[in-house]
């Protein structure tokens, strides 16, 4: 018997049995979590897409640039499946409730992890957390392609402490990618200036992006988008 949406809520709210790792399932946070996701449920039983995009606050973020995304990464149906502060642990929640049932997109866009370290500040933990990701989207969604996106940078400068860590998970994730089968790429080249410094044109708070970040992060991924869909047109 499923709970009711309100305990739910209340449960992840209240932090009962939080995880220590981000391999554990469990409901978000923000306070738009539960909506949201019934959101994405009601889309999915309405339309079908040719591309999901499933991650965080920086996926989410593209509902405000869609014509952007139309424009410069691809104009098929495409879902922005996302909600702010989810790390991997909410993402499997969601996948396991019901984001993707019914669902063949020709391409699966995934960009998750940067909200893990307050799970866990581990890099290895964080890599097998996408990895379980990846599975649990394979597992829903096997025809689909799927495309793997690096972690993208935080912190302005390059000595900033949570670029370490980024860096220790990313290096990690093209082992996960050729395991699975499935295309990684690490777009942090885009976001970046030539001295490894992320401006406050491209990000407003050394996370978030900036219309310009949407800009050059759409510059990046729209040639990686296009030729996967290439062959599935």
């Amino acid at each position: 018997m499923r709970l009711a949406p309100l305990l739910v809520f209340c449960i992840g709210v209240l932090g009962c049995n939080r995880p220590t790792s981000g391999r554990v399932p469990h409901v978000g946070a923000h306070e738009s979590f539960l909506s949201r996701h019934e959101g994405f449920l009601t889309e999915s039983r309405s339309q079908q897409f040719d591309v999901i995009c499933l991650g965080d606050s920086l996926t989410w973020g593209w509902d405000d640039h869609r014509e952007l995304w139309k424009e410069q990464v691809t104009p098929k149906p495409t879902a922005f499946w996302a909600i702010g502060g989810d790390a991997t642990n909410q993402l499997l929640w969601r996948i396991q409730h019901g984001e993707l049932d019914g669902q063949n997109p020709k391409l699966i866009v995934l960009l998750i992890g940067t909200n893990n370290r307050r799970v866990k500040n581990d890099a290895e933990d964080i890599a097998q957390s996408i990895d379980v990701i990846v599975q649990a989207i394979q597992t829903k969604c096997p025809k689909s392609k799927l495309l793997l996106l690096g972690i993208l940078p935080q912190g302005y400068a390059k000595s900033d402490a949570s670029r370490f860590m980024i860096e220790q998970v990313n290096l990690r994730l093209p082992s996960v990618a050729s395991v699975r089968g499935v295309v990684y790429r690490n777009l942090e080249h885009a976001l970046l200036d030539p001295d490894g410094s992320l401006s406050t044109a491209v990000s407003y708070d050394g996370t978030h992006l900036t219309e310009r970040g949407y800009r050059k992060f759409a510059e990046a991924l729209g040639s990686i988008v296009r030729e996967l869909l290439k062959d599935e047109s």
